[in-house]
């Protein structure tokens, strides 16, 4: 082999080798580039799962009263929701007892569906009565498990301790049905006087 012939090897080897460095390259920013949209694909996927949720808080028309909310905050439909609780709620009174049991199976057996800003309550008692014993356990455990459009969503277990609303103040925040209560009370207040004068013209 003379020099012209080795150094045309050399020149094909370099050649070979900077080709394959260069695929290599390639291939992993290819990689890196599938895992970027598989990232943003999961990210998306997540975001349209709903989000659906339990919690045990004062009624928001009656500050006084306790009550079991489960909401779905998600953007989209949740379909066959199970919530389990370790140990039954406490109630004041047979019928909600009753009625909160009967939620409670409903939810162990799949409750239909729950549409995106849609929350479901059931009232458990005053408060007061409640929460009177400060020595009683008042945590449960709470595991929820739903699906949405892409499958079942990630199980959410957690602790709801009830004696966290003890001594919590009872004022709550407005609502339309007050708004239009006090519209409806102050246009008969209205009226009402308004009959009077004209009574006193007669």
């Amino acid at each position: 082999m003379n020099f012209t012939d080795f150094g045309m090897l050399i020149v094909a080897v370099l050649s070979l080798g900077v080709a394959l460095i260069a695929t290599m390259h390639a291939k992993n920013a290819s990689d890196a580039a599938q895992e970027q949209v598989d990232v943003q694909r999961q990210i998306a996927q997540d975001d349209a799962q709903p989000y659906v949720w339990a919690d045990v808080r004062p009624s928001v028309t009656n500050g006084s009263n306790l009550m079991l909310y489960v909401g779905n905050s998600g953007k989209t439909l949740a379909t066959n929701i199970r919530i389990e609780i370790d140990r039954m709620l406490p109630t004041v009174g047979s019928t909600a007892n009753e009625l909160l049991k009967d939620a409670i199976d409903r939810f162990s057996d799949g409750h239909a569906s729950l549409a995106p800003g849609r929350e479901l309550s059931w009232g458990l008692g005053f408060g007061g009565k409640i929460l009177e014993n400060k020595d009683e356990d008042l945590r449960f455990t709470f595991v929820i498990n739903a699906e949405g459009p892409f499958g079942p969503i990630p199980e959410l277990k957690y602790l709801i301790d009830m004696n966290d609303w003890r001594g919590a103040s009872a004022i709550v925040p407005g609502t339309m049905q007050q708004v239009s209560r006090a519209i409806k009370d102050m246009t008969t207040s209205v009226d009402k006087l308004g009959a009077a004068i004209r009574k006193g013209h007669e």
